[in-house]
């Protein structure tokens, strides 16, 4: 099998699906050697507050894995507010714990110092300026308001799908966001809440997205 450590600590790689395919689920294993295969699922669909909610089934993060996670939160972030602008506050209750730890690792003084707001916030601003630097995310800080504004995303996380194959700790409901039937249902919901009462507001019919049924109408439009 693949060194997993050596790929999850890689800083050019984000995605891990297409690892994470080649082990059956079927496959006998130590306990460390699921725990490493656990972890990989982690870096590919999850983010910080996973591994603290399922901590006994990873292992241990160390300094560079914690902050690899840490990057891939914000990754996560930066593609639920694109183009848009969140507090300072709300990545800081994301990210809180591998903070305050990557604070702790980093002091010269007191591990009470160490967990100080002044240490936690250089903890983030340290780990933003590095994705920056490195074109992981497009992000501007604005001091004055105390928050954060995520430009294009440059870099994806993995998506789901249970043609995949079954998730081994992770559940459908933590990752809904990064979950194709997830956007699925969310575009239904959409199209029903949404745009269908607009359509039928100004045309009194309602919007059809069967593709069988808009190929056959492009193709008679186009010979007409």
């Amino acid at each position: 099998m693949f060194d997993i450590l050596q790929l999850l600590r890689d800083p050019s790689h984000y995605n891990y699906l297409v690892y994470l395919q080649k082990i059956p689920l079927s496959l006998e294993l130590s306990e460390n050697d699921q725990n490493l295969i656990n972890t990989l699922e982690l870096f590919a669909y999850g983010d910080y507050k996973h591994y603290e909610k399922y901590r006994l089934h990873y292992v241990e993060l160390d300094r560079t894995l914690l902050e690899k996670l840490v990057k891939l939160t914000v990754v996560s972030l930066a593609m639920d507010h694109e183009n848009l602008s969140i507090s300072r506050s709300v990545l800081v209750a994301e990210l809180g714990g591998a903070l305050r730890v990557l604070a702790r690792m980093s002091a010269s003084g007191t591990p009470e110092e160490a967990e100080g707001t002044e240490e936690i916030e250089l903890a983030l601003e340290e780990v933003l300026i590095a994705m920056v630097d490195d074109n992981i995310v497009n992000v501007k800080v604005d001091d004055v308001k105390e928050t954060l504004e995520f430009g294009n995303v440059v870099t994806f996380r993995d998506s789901y799908s249970s043609q995949y194959g079954k998730l081994r700790v992770l559940t459908e409901d933590d990752i809904c966001s990064r979950s194709l039937e997830g956007a699925v249902v969310k575009l239904e919901r959409w199209m029903e809440t949404k745009l269908k009462p607009i359509k039928r507001e100004f045309t009194g019919e309602d919007i059809a997205f069967d593709p069988v049924i808009n190929e056959r109408k492009r193709k008679a439009a186009l010979s007409s």
